[in-house]
């Protein structure tokens, strides 16, 4: 019977994953003319969570302003992927506070010259895009759970709640 050394994960660990989550690697776009981008080749959750804020915010902006963009799948994804290079790579500083139509141009821009794909396809790890795209689905889900909940909420209070005033007050 082999002693093996019990190991229990403490702060040291955790700071260390953390570190190892956080940290960038550069990406040479052309060595010779010495032309490189950093990134994250682990995509951390923080990032992740900070993205779908992100996306949820652009929707709603979307909606509000009455901008015919990200009402179909194939958009939202486009987008989505665009906020991926946008979150896990050096071009975050460059255009965090930068506008929705900024935002837009310079997707546009990354998408006819092939950076975009540069991304996906040799840059970002597929595993590490695919994690952010099922947290996306998964917040998604739980977003439709609660509001189909809540739905069935108020339609109990509206059926049970005979005043109108009360049931005003509660509904609204």
């Amino acid at each position: 019977m082999t002693n093996k050394k019990s190991n229990p994960v403490g702060l040291s660990y955790i700071s260390q994953q953390s570190e190892y989550v956080n940290s960038k690697e550069k990406y040479y776009i052309n060595k010779e003319q010495d032309k490189y981008i950093y990134y994250f080749p682990t995509f951390g959750k923080n990032k992740s969570d900070e993205l779908i804020i992100e996306l949820a915010t652009t929707i709603n902006y979307c909606h509000d302003k009455n901008i015919d963009f990200l009402k179909n799948d194939a958009d939202v994804l486009k987008y989505v992927h665009f906020l991926i290079i946008k979150h896990f790579s050096s071009l975050y500083e460059e255009i965090k506070d930068k506008s929705f139509e900024v935002h837009i141009e310079t997707l546009s821009k990354m998408y006819d010259t092939g950076m975009y794909d540069l991304f996906f396809n040799e840059i970002f790890n597929e595993d590490e895009v695919q994690k952010v795209i099922d947290q996306l689905y998964l917040t998604e889900e739980l977003a439709d759970k609660y509001v189909k909940e809540l739905t069935e909420q108020k339609e109990i209070i509206s059926k049970n709640v005979n005043t109108q005033l009360l049931r005003d007050k509660v509904l609204n």
